[in-house]
């Protein structure tokens, strides 16, 4: 398991939790497997390790994450300043100057670009986009499902 900005990913998969019920599911816990394989997901895993380790990454962390709720409360009554996003420019800078911090964001940015990649060639061979179908239905009346 590893901890990534509060969330636990599990790093292993074991077959009774996934228990194959169709060849589809069997496909898709190779695909979970092969992508867990790929040295893109492997450096990411080590650059949230070495994170998760250091006081002062998840420090940066912290500041960034609050400094982004911060951001987006005052978005949703219009009482965003300069200040306010040079601040989290500049904490930004920071992390990404920190070399365990920086390994990470771009470790994180790789696996997202990776994964993006993924659910366009998946969804290239369904003739639908894949991560749409396989997010959850919005009730709010926002018009995103």
């Amino acid at each position: 398991m590893v901890l990534t900005q509060g969330v636990i990913m599990s790093t292993d998969l074991k077959p009774a939790e996934a228990a194959s019920k169709s060849p589809v599911m069997d496909s898709s816990l190779d695909l979970a497997q092969a992508f867990m394989n790929t040295q893109v997901y492997q450096e990411y895993l080590a650059a949230a390790a070495a994170v998760e380790r250091d006081e002062k990454a998840q420090q940066l962390l912290r500041q960034i994450e609050e400094a982004q709720a911060d951001l987006h409360a005052k978005k949703s009554w219009g009482g965003i300043t300069p200040e306010d996003i040079e601040q989290l420019n500049d904490l930004e800078a920071a992390m990404k100057a920190y070399e365990p911090a920086g390994r990470y964001v771009a470790a994180q940015e790789d696996v997202i670009d990776y994964t993006k990649q993924l659910n366009e060639y998946v969804s290239q061979k369904l003739g639908a986009d894949f991560a749409r179908l396989a997010a959850p239905a919005h009730s709010c009346g926002c018009g995103s499902h």
